[in-house]
């Protein structure tokens, strides 16, 4: 489950959550929201984090250069080493609504 808004303020929410109702031995369940005001230049979105569920992003700038793809808007975190392997994401969002 997941949720983004982008407001034309310049205010952004986002909040990810694995939904899955099992998870595999040895997974964690991710969880992961943060906020702040964001600045975009059409190809990348910087968000000033003020409220998070990670106390290290906290004051951070947390940078995703984004691409659209038809009606999806997709997100590229940079690189994250998890376990000791380097983990490529992409989040693709679907626009629903207005604000």
């Amino acid at each position: 489950m997941a949720f983004l808004s982008l407001r034309r303020d310049g205010r952004m929410v986002s909040v990810l959550c694995d939904s899955r109702i099992n998870i595999p031995p040895g997974e964690e369940r991710e969880y992961t929201s943060y906020c702040g005001n964001y600045s975009f230049d059409g190809v990348t979105l910087i968000t000033r984090v003020d409220a998070c569920s990670d106390p290290t992003r906290f004051g951070t700038d947390q940078v995703r250069k984004v691409r659209i793809d038809n009606s999806l808007l997709i997100l590229c975190p940079p690189p994250r080493v998890k376990n000791g392997k380097t983990e490529f994401r992409e989040m693709f969002w679907k626009k629903i609504a207005d604000e």
